[in-house]
């Protein structure tokens, strides 16, 4: 799904005001400024507590 959250990312640029490439060059750099620092919080997180925060329960 990188292409829908290009899309998106393109979409909110816009509407914010945004004329230049500088705003996806910039949205990439805090992405990985993000990944790199959220990687090591995200670590000590158990696998489990991370599965049941994804679950939903079935509807209907």
């Amino acid at each position: 799904m990188p292409a829908t959250g290009a899309i998106a990312r393109t979409a909110v640029a816009v509407r914010a005001g945004a004329r230049t490439r500088v705003t996806a060059i910039t949205h990439g750099l805090l992405l990985l400024l993000v990944v790199l620092v959220g990687a090591g919080v995200v670590s000590h997180i158990p696998l489990a507590a991370l599965a049941g925060s994804s679950w939903s329960p079935p509807s209907g």
